[in-house]
């Protein structure tokens, strides 16, 4: 952010980058509630706080690290996550794995455990397997972005990306996780 800029705008910047928000940045930054929303999106607009946005969302996703096959990792340990990987059952109900045998590629893709009153595991959730595969799918091409026509490049080059990110697909899953 520029030294020049007015205190309420880089209060804006700052609140928008922590809940992406624009009207309850706009309300943060000292704007009435009532004229939060417009106000929010005006000042989206503004090319100097646009540009702080852009600069801070920058910043945050080096911070943490972010990055393409880091997603792409987290999105294949949910979509080939395995209900067995996690616990065993029987008729006499469900037991949850021991924690060792829970690595952390594995758990990661675990939602939810409730434990009932009497300290037995009575649900483990894992997160959405479909809603995974299908950004895994679409990221290798196999189905089209949300609206859109499949269509798949046939040239050389399509078919060697195709190729290349099945075989890191296989490398994550194989790897447990790792790159």
């Amino acid at each position: 952010m520029r030294e020049r800029m007015r205190e309420r705008y880089r209060k804006f910047v700052a609140a928008y980058l922590r809940g992406l928000n624009g009207t309850q940045a706009a309300i943060k930054a000292g704007y009435r509630v009532k004229s939060a929303t417009c106000a929010g999106t005006r000042l989206l607009k503004i090319p100097e706080i646009a540009a702080a946005i852009a600069a801070g969302k920058k910043e945050i996703v080096a911070e943490r690290c972010v990055t393409a096959d880091r997603v792409l990792r987290e999105y294949a340990r949910i979509a080939f996550s395995d209900m067995r990987n996690y616990v065993d059952w029987d008729k006499d109900g469900i037991k949850l794995m021991p924690q060792e045998a829970i690595d952390d590629f594995k758990a990661g893709a675990i939602a939810d455990i409730d434990i009932s009153r009497d300290g037995a595991v009575a649900k483990v959730k894992l997160h959405d397997k479909k809603a995974a595969l299908d950004m895994v799918a679409r990221h290798v091409g196999l189905i089209a972005p949300t609206g859109k026509r499949p269509t798949y490049d046939q040239t050389p080059a399509g078919a060697a990306t195709r190729s290349e990110l099945g075989q890191r697909l296989r490398r994550i899953i194989k790897n447990g996780g790792g790159a």
